[in-house]
């Protein structure tokens, strides 16, 4: 009896489908996921002092990305580091969606071609007293309550 041939090329064909095209779609780089246990939220990209422009704008920002498929609400969150930010009021950031964080909001809105964009306090610097540049760190974390 000769061997089933069917058999044998719809299991490559299984193999091509399932298991190869998968990995050649997801390409050369990882997909952002959560950083953490704790939030959905990952600092995405961060652009820490720019080169200088011919046009002196300020394209200094920071990226969130919320990796979870459902909104979640920064009302409570805080930004802390280099730059200080705290979410006040109700701000629903949606699920699989960016925010910026920009020193200059309108600057990042026009070069990038982007809407998500928010500023932060223009107070903070990125020297300390001496001169010398701060390190670039940051974390994000809930405001406690108090009751």
């Amino acid at each position: 009896m000769a061997p089933d041939h069917r058999f044998r090329n719809a299991y490559w064909w299984w193999i091509l489908v399932v298991v190869l095209l998968p990995l050649h779609s997801a390409g050369p780089f990882e997909r952002l996921g959560p950083s953490s246990r704790f939030t959905d939220l990952v600092f995405s990209e961060i652009m820490y002092k720019p080169a200088d422009r011919d046009d002196k704008r300020e394209l200094e920002y920071i990226e969130l990305f919320n990796s979870s498929a459902f909104p979640i609400d920064l009302a409570g969150y805080r930004v802390d580091g280099v730059i200080e930010h705290t979410f006040d009021t109700p701000f629903t950031l949606a699920g699989k969606a960016f925010l910026v964080l920009a020193r200059s909001p309108q600057d990042v809105r026009s070069i990038y071609q982007i809407t998500n964009v928010i500023g932060w306090p223009v107070t903070i610097s990125t020297t300390n007293v001496v001169g010398k540049p701060r390190t670039c760190s940051l974390a994000l974390r809930p405001c406690p309550v108090w009751v």
